[in-house]
């Protein structure tokens, strides 16, 4: 998930979930302003990173185990200002809570560095992404990659959770190819003694312009299909499943649509998108929630987003944004899949 104040709301707002969640909360760059320095933007970054420590401190159950991937802030023009802040923020602020930093096999000497000094002070070791999609390496290029990789950050694959990433998953092709791969990749983790291994993918369009308005749409969960059907080592250990809950991996632009909920039921996603009447504005959404209260979907409140829901649809003096609408779905996607794992045994 991106480490934004959707996400993050929903994450605060989480009862202790029933099976073992460790999000991957991938930290993103700054916007700046038209006026804004490097410096600025830097501060203003190193403040909202302090902020989102802050709150996976004080507010997200102990139970919960976060991975920080700050692999997309690499590209910003302030990145070299900010990786000593990011390194003192999490762990003048989060310590002893435990985090896990995220590496990758093509990272660099001083990216492993940094990664290093973050699980030297948590002391509970570290994630590794592999991206057989967006970064391709071959079997023979990894393993020489993994002995490098494990020797500059002092660690062992026991100390090491493992999250094979496949992107995104947009039809059944799509999925073919992510199966192939993703059974190619888990024959390779076997090499090792990984504290864990997940596979990972994401179903959700990448927008909801080619969704319905005024109607409730359902969106196969292609990724959780994918997970059943890689779910077993051949050796029998378990495999994680993983997703990108109700987003694409791509970080979206933060352009205002219709009120929309993205509403996770079972094996679907349910999208309810508003255009009328148009003079409500946000109070559309309000008339979402009823809609939502009225079908055959809603099971109740099984979490903070469904409270939510169901407050909205009673009473809509505060129809809320886009970012809590997110806030919303996040919370009913994690209350969903955790609890389909613990009495299903799948997501």
């Amino acid at each position: 998930m991106k480490a934004k104040k959707g996400e993050t709301d929903a994450l605060r707002n989480l009862t202790i979930p029933p099976v073992q969640m460790r999000p991957l909360l991938e930290v993103t760059p700054q916007e700046p302003k038209e006026k804004d320095t490097a410096d600025d933007v830097a501060a203003k970054f190193t403040a909202r990173v302090t902020k989102f420590a802050k709150a996976l401190r004080d507010d997200v159950p102990a139970e919960v185990v976060c991975a920080i991937d700050t692999a997309l802030v690499d590209g910003a023009d302030y990145a070299e200002q900010v990786w000593q802040p990011i390194i003192e923020v999490l762990t003048e602020q989060l310590i002893p809570r435990a985090v896990r930093p995220v590496v990758r096999l093509t990272d660099s000497p001083g990216r492993l560095a940094q990664a290093r000094a973050v699980i030297s002070a948590f002391e509970d070791g570290g994630c590794l992404r592999l991206e057989p999609v967006t970064r391709p390496l071959s079997v023979d290029e990894a393993t020489t990659a993994l002995e490098g990789l494990l020797s500059a950050l002092g660690q062992v694959p026991q100390c090491m959770d493992l999250v094979i990433d496949l992107w995104a998953i947009s039809d059944d092709d799509d999925a073919q190819r992510a199966c192939t791969a993703a059974l190619a990749w888990l024959s390779w983790t076997d090499l090792n003694p990984w504290r864990s291994v997940a596979v990972a993918s994401s179903a959700f369009p990448k927008d909801l312009t080619g969704v319905p308005l005024d109607t409730v749409t359902p969106l196969l969960r292609r990724d959780a299909d994918l997970w059943r059907q890689v779910r077993q080592h051949p050796d029998g250990r378990p495999v994680d499943f993983g997703d990108y809950a109700i987003a694409h991996p791509l970080l979206g632009k933060g352009f205002r649509g219709y009120p929309n909920l993205r509403y996770t039921t079972g094996t679907r996603w349910q999208v309810w998108r508003r255009r009328t009447p148009e003079h409500l504005g946000n109070h559309r959404f309000c008339l979402i929630c009823q809609s939502v209260l009225a079908s055959e979907h809603w099971t109740g409140e099984a979490c903070w987003g469904d409270a939510q829901i169901a407050l909205r649809a009673e009473e809509c003096s505060s129809p809320g944004s886009t970012t809590d609408w997110r806030a919303f779905g996040t919370s009913r996607h994690l209350a969903v899949v955790t609890d389909r794992l613990a009495r299903l045994g799948e997501p």
